[in-house]
C-alpha cells in the first residue's frame, strides 16, 4: 500500500475534519469525517467506499497509553507519590482509554477522555 497524506481543517462550527488524499480513490478526495486527532499519514485502510478510521485512532489511543499513562501507573514509586483521589483518578483514565473503541460513535466520532492534572 502506497503512503497517502492526511488533510484537515477546522470547519465553522468548530469540527476539526480530516480527509485522507488518495490519487487511486479520487471517489473519496472530498470525503471529510469530524476527527479529534489527524491520524499518521497511511494508517487507515479504505474499506467498502469509506475510510476505516480505526487504526489511526487505536494507535492514538496507544501513543498516549505509552507515554504518559503507562510510566506512571506502572512505576511503583511515582504511583506511590500520588494521593487515593489521584490514583483512581488515573485508573479511570487508563480504562476511559482503553474503552475508546467501545464508544457508539467510534471511531468517526470519538470523546477522548480527560488527562487527570
Amino acid at each position: 500500500m502506497s503512503e497517502i497524506a492526511f488533510s484537515y481543517f477546522v470547519d465553522t462550527s468548530g469540527n476539526f475534519m480530516g480527509a485522507y488524499e488518495d490519487p487511486l480513490h479520487p471517489e473519496i478526495q472530498d470525503t471529510w469525517v469530524k476527527v479529534d486527532i489527524p491520524p499518521e499519514s497511511g494508517s487507515a485502510v479504505y474499506i467498502n467506499g469509506s475510510w476505516d478510521m480505526s487504526t489511526p485512532i487505536r494507535k492514538d489511543r496507544d501513543r498516549i497509553l505509552n507515554t504518559v499513562v503507562d510510566p506512571l501507573v506502572s512505576n511503583p514509586l511515582r504511583w506511590a507519590d500520588l494521593t487515593a483521589d489521584k490514583q483512581a483518578e488515573w485508573t479511570q483514565y487508563r480504562t476511559d482509554l482503553l474503552n475508546v473503541t467501545q464508544q457508539s460513535g467510534f471511531p468517526h466520532n470519538v470523546t477522548w477522555p480527560t488527562e487527570p492534572t
